[in-house]
């Protein structure tokens, strides 16, 4: 399916309109996401999501596969494996629709 159109906004960059289908689950956990990181909306958090996606990803291409987090006033760290960031096949295939067209839900049988 062709990528929706770009919609132009006054001034500044242009931005594709996206149209997203979430289980409860999920939408449960992006509106605590919202909500802890103060972010304005559903979009500005998956933005930002993207934007650290992105960067692990990046990470990854150049032979990272560890994510080491640390609480200094503790003194505590932990290990996160990136390595399934970026295995083929580990994650459903993305699907773009035109916004405002219905998603192919899958049917319960």
């Amino acid at each position: 399916m062709a990528a929706p159109a770009p919609i132009p906004a006054t001034g500044g960059p242009t931005f594709e309109s996206v149209t997203f289908s979430f289980d409860p689950a999920s939408a449960s956990a992006l509106d605590r996401i919202v909500e802890k990181g103060g972010f304005g909306s559903w979009g500005v958090a998956v933005r930002e999501a993207l934007r650290i996606l992105e960067a692990l990803q990046l990470q990854a291409e150049q032979g990272f596969t560890e994510l080491i987090v640390r609480q200094p006033d503790h003194k505590q760290q932990r290990l996160m494996m990136t390595n399934v960031i970026m295995q083929p096949g580990s994650r459903p295939p993305i699907r773009r629709e035109r916004a405002g067209s219905p998603p192919d839900l899958p049917s319960v049988a």
